[in-house]
């Protein structure tokens, strides 16, 4: 502790952070929550994972988008694959390339499988993904949102 704070320790200052404090109710999260009783970083977290409404009911880039592997619960860090996943693929594509099964570069392998995966897991439909696996069509079909599209009429899901 440096000089200048260490006169206050006993001082409320420095003590806990009173009962009052608005902070973000996720545990281990200390930080100023917003109007929704969760720091941003979590309500964009919750809205990406369906636990949460979100504000604006056609704001849906607010939300963290989730990895495209299938099956996977996780928020997206790169190229839209969580960690896991991310080096999982990376490793896959530098094993094609050493045991010399493609004739392709380690690039243009990896961007094949991460174009592969990243599409709608929708039944016959070829845009990418978005959200949960979804593209923005089907996912806001899905969870009972009208689409702006005056074309889709309903889809069974």
């Amino acid at each position: 502790m440096c000089l200048k704070h260490a006169d206050k320790l006993d001082a409320a200052e420095l003590s806990p952070r009173s009962q009052s404090t608005r902070t973000c109710r996720t545990d281990g999260c200390f930080k100023v929550r917003q109007g929704r009783r969760h720091c941003t970083a979590h309500e964009k977290l919750l809205i990406a994972m369906g636990k949460l409404q979100c504000k604006q009911r056609d704001n849906m880039t607010i939300a963290f988008t989730m990895c495209c592997f299938p099956e996977c619960t996780k928020h997206a860090q790169r190229n839209r694959f969580c960690c896991k996943h991310g080096k999982e693929l990376h490793v896959q594509a530098q094993a094609m390339v050493d045991r010399g099964t493609s004739t392709h570069s380690f690039d243009e392998i990896l961007t094949a499988i991460h174009k592969t995966l990243r599409r709608c897991q929708y039944d016959r439909c070829e845009k990418n993904a978005r959200y949960n696996q979804l593209c923005t069509t089907h996912y806001h079909l899905k969870h009972g949102r009208p689409s702006r599209s005056p074309h889709i009429v309903a889809v069974d899901t």
